[in-house]
């Protein structure tokens, strides 16, 4: 399950945002998914994926798309910020369009819905136990289907991949599990405010843990 969205009735204002891990981002009108015959025993499509290796990595219940923004975190570290606007709004059925320009080895980490002229952060978690926190306005807003900047300075040998990219919410305390099944608390507001080249600081010890298994 990827996200679950209780409500009282369908609003028509109202939009799902998707987005798969292979880079591909549609908005479909709520009542898309209005009460259908056999609601009870079949469940109705969301998405249509091109390849048996996609999956949708975020789902958001958005009111209307005007003053929101998206932005999306790959493994090889680009980020990609641009308007909700440049996304159509297609049928349930649909594919949807290209989110972010990946290349052949990268993949979409996370996708997020921001409000426009928030000032918002986010908390990066790399594959080696760094943790770092930025300004999303560190990222110029680009366009729709293109690379990204990088948010993390790129190592020639052992290089920091993102593991996971989490938005910041109030009281929110993050949880790193490594391989040897350590577990981390870290709260992000105690997290200093690093530029966009910055790979953070390490949570954990190299020389004694092993990588990052889980983010929560």
């Amino acid at each position: 399950i990827v996200g679950v969205f209780p409500y009282h009735e369908i609003a028509p204002n109202k939009q799902f945002v998707f987005v798969t891990k292979e880079g591909m981002i549609k908005r479909t009108a709520m009542n898309e998914f209005d009460v259908w015959r056999t609601y009870k025993s079949r469940p109705t499509l969301c998405i249509k994926l091109k390849t048996e290796t996609d999956e949708i990595i975020s789902a958001e219940l958005v009111e209307g798309s005007a003053n929101l923004d998206v932005l999306l975190i790959t493994h090889l570290a680009f980020g990609l910020y641009y308007d909700l606007e440049e996304v159509p709004v297609v049928g349930a059925r649909a594919s949807g369009v290209k989110s972010i320009n990946l290349k052949n080895d990268d993949y979409v980490v996370s996708g997020m819905i921001l409000n426009r002229g928030e000032d918002a952060t986010l908390t990066i978690v790399t594959q080696r136990g760094s943790v770092k926190r930025m300004k999303v306005n560190e990222l110029s807003k680009l366009g729709r289907a293109k690379r990204g900047l990088m948010v993390l300075r790129e190592l020639k040998s052992n290089p920091h991949r993102v593991f996971a990219a989490i938005k910041n919410r109030e009281k929110q305390i993050i949880s790193v599990q490594t391989e040897t099944n350590k577990v981390y608390g870290i709260d992000y507001k105690e997290l200093p405010i690093n530029d966009r080249q910055s790979n953070g600081s390490f949570v954990i010890d190299e020389k004694q843990d092993i990588g990052v298994t889980e983010v929560t």
